[in-house]
């Protein structure tokens, strides 16, 4: 009987200090439960976009789905700091290639970015804001 008690005591303990270890690094699962839910999110984006008919929406899907994942990563670039998953330098470079991203979505007057906002079939009666047509004339110098 004391054998058995002991057993179950320790086994309490255990328990006790392995609720105790999931307490002290909440922050740290909860981020973890982040990441793996948007890795699930950007890895069936990318599978998605690389069987998407027509064909020729695959390269726009998949440039949407990298941005998606750089935007996760610059998003939550401090635990990544702070985790040594990436340093400084990675964090410039990543930058750099959203820059990239937006660049290649505004590119010839922002036609592929403007398709984008197209394929929501949003009637334009329901777009009342100025910059919702027509955004570079937003600050313009009027002609008097």
């Amino acid at each position: 009987m004391a054998a058995a008690s002991k057993g179950v005591s320790s086994r309490a303990a255990a328990e006790k200090a392995a609720a105790a270890a999931f307490d002290n690094n909440l922050d740290v699962t909860v981020q973890l439960g982040w990441a793996w839910t948007e890795r699930f999110c950007l890895d069936n984006f990318v599978k998605a976009a690389s069987q998407a008919q027509p064909a020729d929406l695959q390269p726009v899907l998949s440039l949407l789905a990298s941005l998606y994942g750089m935007t996760r990563v610059e998003r939550d670039a401090a635990f990544f700091l702070a985790a040594g998953v990436i340093n400084g330098q990675d964090r410039a470079s990543l930058r750099q290639r959203v820059h990239l991203v937006f660049d290649e979505l505004v590119a010839g007057n922002g036609k592929l970015a403007l398709s984008l906002v197209n394929a929501f079939g949003i009637p334009d009666h329901l777009l009342q804001a100025p910059i919702a047509f027509d955004w570079r004339l937003i600050g313009a110098p009027t002609a008097k």
